[in-house]
């Protein structure tokens, strides 16, 4: 198993240099669609779907009111749940490092542990399932 830092960097080409990113500066731009693909919803949606209890990696980037799923790579390639984007190959995403899990910037709601992934069959049940005291 890889620590955190070392599985976030193993989705850039150049693992070293992402991990280097990483530890100096807090952050890293790194590609979707290698190690994982990224599933973005509203941080409204977020915080619904992470009180079911769902487990894995889930960043949160306050800037645009995003919150992000950290799913197995060609979720994309299927994912169809109204109002998300699963991000793929061609896209990247502002990673954090793994210890930082407060504002200000991107940071972890559930940092990665370096071996687990969000379920995404879990995922869509949570982002699709009646909210208590909705009206249809």
């Amino acid at each position: 198993m890889l620590l955190p830092t070392a599985w976030l960097a193993q989705a850039d080409h150049d693992p070293d240099r992402a991990a280097n990113w990483l530890v100096r500066s807090g952050r890293a731009l790194l590609p979707v669609g290698t190690q994982w693909d990224a599933v973005k919803v509203s941080a409204q949606q977020g915080r619904a779907a992470l009180a079911t209890g769902i487990t894995g990696p889930v960043l949160r980037d306050a800037a645009n009111c995003s919150t992000f799923f950290l799913v197995p790579p060609g979720t994309s390639k299927s994912w169809d749940v109204p109002d998300t984007i699963c991000l793929g190959a061609g896209c990247w995403l502002t990673s954090p490092h793994p210890a930082t899990t407060a504002p200000p910037g991107p940071h972890w709601l559930q940092p990665p542990d370096g071996r687990t992934l969000v379920r995404p069959s879990l995922l869509q049940a949570a982002l699709t399932a009646p909210v208590p005291g909705a009206t249809p």
